[in-house]
């Protein structure tokens, strides 16, 4: 049986993520899965996290209001001590482990709350190296696209100072279609064509 435990974090001025949290901590992404799951690993890997952060205001990390693939298990991270501290449409949370009360406050830059992208017309998807996983998929969607003759644009971030003005607040991995956000999950062909057909 296979599986994965790991966690990705980083000081948030440097994160891919369009909030403004100076002086955090922002977890990228913690994932356990397969035969790892169930046996304390997520709760292990936060721990080496807090004790990495303890010079720091606190922790933050993006989740949803309910159990939504590819996004942190908000109920893990609430039951791990963090709160809500701020949201973004359509379904976006800010979490927040706060160890400093009188620290700046956590919240979304506005462009993340706006979903406005300047291309009305087809597919749009941004996306970055965050995610291992994406760049496997973008030549599949690509092609789709013109199989099904829908225009299709690809705006990878280059860079933390890029994602960090992104309209959407997942920059691993978003996709608009005549001008809407779509989702945040990687798409297959088959995933592709349904969004189009």
């Amino acid at each position: 049986m296979k599986g994965k435990a790991f966690i990705e974090y980083i000081p948030a001025e440097k994160a891919w993520c369009p909030v403004n949290a100076d002086g955090y901590i922002f977890i990228n992404c913690l994932w356990v899965s397969g035969q790892y799951k169930g046996k304390g690993l997520g709760g292990r890997l936060l721990d080496e996290c807090i004790n990495d952060a303890e010079d720091k205001n606190g922790i933050i990390v993006v989740s949803s209001k309910q159990k939504i693939p590819w996004l942190a298990e908000r109920k893990f991270f609430l039951h791990k001590g963090f709160e809500v501290c701020d949201s973004a449409p359509p379904y976006y949370e800010l979490l927040c482990l706060k160890f400093d009360e009188n620290a700046v406050e956590l919240k979304f830059k506005e462009c993340a709350k706006s979903l406005e992208i300047p291309l009305k017309e087809g597919i749009v998807i941004y996306y970055s190296h965050q995610c291992p996983f994406c760049e496997n998929y973008i030549n599949d969607i690509e092609e789709t696209a013109k199989e099904v003759n829908i225009p299709i644009t690809i705006k990878r971030y280059e860079s933390a100072e890029e994602a960090q003005d992104a309209p959407c607040a997942s920059t691993t991995f978003s996709v608009f279609y005549k001008s809407k956000f779509v989702t945040h999950e990687i798409l297959t062909r088959d995933k592709c064509k349904k969004l189009v057909l």
